[in-house]
């Protein structure tokens, strides 16, 4: 309901925009176009009547995320505020097959995906410092980018299956390396 009536109003803004400076689209015609776009498709999503999501993403991004790529080997982001433990993640992944990049924590993260659109995977730890722990990061990156396969870890906390966004999964600290690729090679289905 309160889409629908934005929606009318933005209309309508949008329609008195492009009136009044004639044939030339200013930038607030047409930003509420393309929110309009926006929240029609949202709308659509909402109500079962289509399933575009890689369309969404891209119309909220601008680009594909998670796509294989012929010849090149997919991308981990290894979320860790521990060095030493970092290190040892990253070597874990690269041995399975995977390329690693690192992040400390979860805002340097965000700051990788937003920048790349090769990752294919998330591994990260629970407890980090920053502006949110490694659960809220997952809910993140499940919301807006949905093909990113979730690894989560801890070593000091049990997180059981319904508190992981869907598709999640939770592999216990201290990890083996058979368990990290066999992991990494299910989720993203080499």
């Amino acid at each position: 309901m309160l889409l629908a009536t934005f929606a009318q109003g933005a209309d309508r803004a949008s329609d008195c925009s492009s009136a009044a400076s004639g044939s030339h689209q200013t930038p607030v015609a047409s930003t509420t176009r393309e929110l309009l776009q926006f929240i029609r498709m949202e709308q659509r999503l909402d109500a079962g009547v289509t399933n575009q999501t890689a369309s969404l993403r891209e119309l909220r991004y601008g680009k594909q995320m998670a796509q294989a790529v012929p010849g090149q080997r997919p991308v981990v982001l290894v979320v860790e505020d521990e060095s030493l433990i970092r290190t040892t993640a990253i070597d874990m992944v690269e041995d399975a097959g995977f390329e690693a990049i690192a992040a400390s924590d979860a805002d340097e993260a965000i700051r990788i995906l937003e920048s790349r659109n090769d990752i294919r995977a998330i591994f990260t730890d629970v407890q980090m410092p920053g502006s949110m722990d490694g659960l809220r990061l997952a809910r993140v990156v499940r919301n807006r980018w949905p093909p990113v396969a979730l690894i989560v870890t801890s070593g000091q906390t049990n997180v059981a299956e319904g508190h992981l966004p869907t598709g999640g999964r939770f592999l216990r600290k201290p990890y083996e390396a058979a368990h990290v690729g066999a992991l990494l090679q299910e989720l993203i289905a080499l």
